[in-house]
């Protein structure tokens, strides 16, 4: 079986070399309808790579609600009237509790990631990412839009 020197191989546990789907599948799912494109793996592969070799990043990527946090206030952008708490409320993934996240995002305020405007009310208090922490975000998403 002659392989073109530039397609990626994988090792298999036993030591031999996998060449990785037929290109047909690759290109087309139409021989195997459950099967994922391989560029479509390998796109959430390098994007997971991106976020892992970010401090920042990698900090909220550590489970499903952090991200999801991070994604929301970014979608916020502090230009809402919801403060913490109501951002917290807004979390679906709920794989940490409110309290939790709430010193999830007390440390982040700590460590610069995140800043806070504050309010009369503490509840109102508005987030914001710092600039580096969204200038990051921006950068890995914008490479990784084809996702």
């Amino acid at each position: 079986m002659e392989r073109d020197s530039d397609e990626t191989t994988l090792a298999t546990p036993f030591g031999e070399v996998d060449p990785g789907p037929p290109k047909a599948l690759v290109q087309s799912t139409d021989a195997n309808p459950h099967a994922i494109p391989r560029e479509q793996i390998l796109a959430h592969l390098e994007f997971e790579r991106r976020i892992a070799q970010s401090s920042q990043l990698s900090l909220f990527r550590r489970n499903p609600s952090t991200w999801e946090i991070l994604l929301l206030i970014a979608l916020l952008n502090g230009d809402s009237d919801d403060g913490m708490y109501a951002i917290i409320e807004k979390v679906s993934t709920k794989y940490v509790g409110s309290s939790a996240m709430l010193k999830f995002l007390r440390e982040r305020r700590e460590d610069g990631s995140l800043e806070f405007e504050e309010h009369v009310k503490r509840n109102k208090w508005r987030i914001r990412l710092s600039k580096p922490l969204l200038a990051e975000l921006r950068s890995v998403l914008a490479q990784s839009d084809h996702i």
